[in-house]
């Protein structure tokens, strides 16, 4: 998650962030680094659906750091396909957390609330920790 309060993390952030009109524009953005450049990412990727390989070509960043920006994209769209908080598995919510999605990020992928993905999450006792 990042530092300012109104962004949720690593998404496409409607406010922050106006989606271009077309794909040139979308491959100005990823070729510029910028402060929008991640949105940009996202936009492509959990959007579009661009391949690591397309957005690699156009942002020249390392495919094992794409790699990991499209593995979020593939947990949001499974929470997504879980339908509700309680369809989720504690495989999937244990992936989600261990991904840094927050319970709130989660329960908007579900259509429910923070406090039921919270409960649910400690229900299969699954509860943060620090490694020391």
């Amino acid at each position: 998650r990042m530092t300012d309060s109104l962004i949720a993390g690593y998404e496409p952030h409607n406010i922050i962030y106006k989606p271009p009109k077309d794909v040139s524009e979308l491959i100005d953005e990823l070729e510029k680094p910028s402060d929008i450049r991640p949105y940009a990412i996202a936009h492509a990727m959990g959007t579009l659906g661009w391949s690591v390989d397309k957005v690699h070509e156009h942002t020249q960043i390392d495919t094992w750091f794409l790699h990991k920006l499209a593995r979020l994209h593939g947990l949001d769209k499974k929470l997504r396909a879980a339908g509700s908080a309680e369809d989720i598995n504690s495989t999937l919510l244990l992936q989600a957390k261990k991904s840094g999605f927050s319970d709130k990020q989660i329960a908007n992928r579900v259509g429910s609330d923070e406090l039921t993905v919270r409960s649910i999450r400690k229900e299969l006792g699954i509860t943060p920790y620090v490694k020391q």
